[in-house]
Order: structure tokens, then C-alpha cells, then sequence
């Protein structure tokens, strides 16, 4: 779950690819807009995901926006 969302697409498409590290490749997950949260379901495990970093969210070469780590669900 990642609240202080900033969006760079007018509308968020059911699946993307995400990043939680700059050097990361991206992975691919699954996303839903809840209010003022957005959850993102990665489609296979992350490694040390924590509260307070950043998720970047992509569609192929296109930022479509991000947030920022506010509780893990697992």
C-alpha cells in the first residue's frame, strides 16, 4: 500500500511493471486505486520492501506515476 501518490497518467491500467529500487528491474504487478491509496500486488515476491521508500510505477519506457511505501502486505 502507497499513499502520497503522484500520477502522470490521466488513468492507471490494471497491470504495470513497478520498481522499488533505481537499479532494480521493474516487476510486474497489479494495481488499484483506493481512495487516496494505491495497492500494489507484485506477481512474485519482492525482496525488503519498507515502509517509506518509493514505488515508481511503469508501462513499458513510460512513467505512469508513483508513491510512496506506507505498509507492506504480504
Amino acid at each position: 500500500m502507497a499513499d502520497r501518490i503522484n500520477l502522470l497518467a490521466s488513468a492507471l491500467p490494471g497491470e504495470a511493471t513497478a520498481k522499488i529500487r533505481y537499479a532494480q528491474g521493474g516487476a510486474a504487478c497489479r494495481l488499484t486505486l483506493e481512495g487516496g491509496t494505491l495497492r500494489v500486488l507484485f506477481d512474485a515476491p519482492q525482496e525488503a520492501v519498507t515502509p517509506g521508500q518509493s514505488v515508481v510505477l511503469y508501462a513499458g519506457t513510460s512513467v505512469l506515476g508513483g508513491g510512496i511505501i506506507k505498509e507492506v502486505v504480504q
